[in-house]
C-alpha cells in the first residue's frame, strides 16, 4: 500500500497570507513545497509530522484499517518523524474508527484547481479573478443517529448534514478561537458553498494531540456574513496590493526578520530582488 502525502493546494489561504508579505517567497514556497517539507525547511520538526500523520489518516478514512508494516511512502521521510507520526496514528486509530464521524463522501477532495470551478470558487471567497483553491482533509455526510452518537463519544453537538473535517496535528492548544474565526474555516466552507450550491453545515476541526490523550473536536457552523465579509476584505485587499505592487513583487525586510530567515535567501536563490 503506497501513502501519498498532500502539501496543501497552490492558493489556499495561506499562500496568499505569505503573498501579503512577499509575493516571491509565497511563490517558491508553493513551487517547492514538498522539497521544503522533506528538508526541514519551512517549518519545525512538528510541521513534517503533520504532514504525514495528514497522510496516514488520510488513507485511514479512505479505505479503512490497513497494516502499518505493509506501506511504501511515495517519498523519501526522515525516518525519526516518519517513527512520530505512525505513533501519533497508531494512538489516534485505536479510539476512533474510519465511520465513527458518519458516511465518507471525499476524502482530501481540491477545489478550485479545474477551469470550470475557478470562477464559482472564486466569486464566492471574493478573490475572483484571483485564483483561489482549497482542500478539506475529509467531508462526511453525519445524519441523526450518527450525530447522538457524536454527542456520546465526541462530547459535540452538530445538526445532521454534510459538514467539512480539517485535521490538526497539535502539541497543545493555545486559543481554540484561531481555528474557529480564522480564514482558512471561512474560506473552506464558502468555497464549498459557491461550488456546489448546496451549504455545508459547517466546519469539524479534529484536534489530534502528539500524546494522544486530549482529541478535540470543534464545531463551527456555517460562516455568518461578518465572517464572510472580512474574507472578502482580505481578498481586496491582496488585489489593491497587487495593483500597486505586482503580482511578484518582493520584500527585501522578509529576508532576514532576526528570528526566521526566509529559506530561499538562505540557499542564496533569491536576494529580495
Amino acid at each position: 500500500m503506497i501513502i501519498q502525502l498532500g502539501h496543501g493546494t497552490p492558493f489556499g489561504i495561506h499562500y496568499w497570507m505569505g503573498w501579503w508579505e512577499c509575493a516571491k517567497r509565497a511563490r517558491l514556497n508553493t513551487e517547492h513545497r514538498a522539497e521544503l517539507i522533506q528538508l526541514g525547511m519551512g517549518g519545525n520538526e512538528w510541521m513534517q509530522v503533520g504532514t504525514i500523520v495528514h497522510g496516514l489518516l488520510g488513507q485511514h478514512y479512505r479505505s479503512g484499517l490497513f497494516n502499518l508494516d505493509n506501506i511504501v511512502y511515495a517519498e523519501k521521510l526522515d525516518p525519526k518523524y516518519r517513527q512520530k507520526a505512525e505513533e501519533v496514528y497508531r494512538a489516534y486509530r485505536l479510539r476512533f474508527a474510519p465511520d465513527e464521524l458518519g458516511e465518507v463522501v471525499n476524502v482530501e477532495a481540491v477545489y478550485g484547481l479545474a477551469p470550470a470551478e475557478r470562477k464559482s470558487v472564486g466569486v464566492a471567497v471574493g478573490a475572483y479573478p484571483l485564483p483561489y483553491t482549497f482542500g478539506p482533509d475529509l467531508e462526511v455526510y453525519i445524519d441523526k443517529k450518527r450525530a447522538a452518537a457524536l454527542r456520546e463519544s465526541r462530547n459535540i453537538i452538530v445538526k445532521p448534514g454534510l459538514w467539512l473535517v480539517d485535521h490538526k496535528s497539535v502539541g497543545w492548544v493555545k486559543s481554540e478561537e484561531r481555528y474557529v474565526q480564522g480564514l482558512q474555516t471561512t474560506g473552506y466552507c464558502v468555497g464549498h458553498h459557491g461550488l456546489f450550491k448546496r451549504k455545508p453545515m459547517g466546519m469539524l476541526t479534529n484536534l489530534i494531540p502528539r500524546d494522544g490523550k486530549d482529541y478535540r473536536m470543534l464545531v463551527t457552523p456555517f460562516p455568518d456574513r461578518v465572517k464572510i465579509q472580512r474574507l472578502h476584505h482580505f481578498f481586496a485587499m491582496i488585489k489593491e496590493k497587487m495593483e500597486k505592487l505586482g503580482k511578484a513583487w518582493t520584500n527585501p525586510a522578509a529576508c532576514v526578520d532576526g528570528r526566521d530567515p526566509c529559506t530561499w535567501w538562505e540557499r542564496g536563490i533569491c536576494y529580495g530582488v
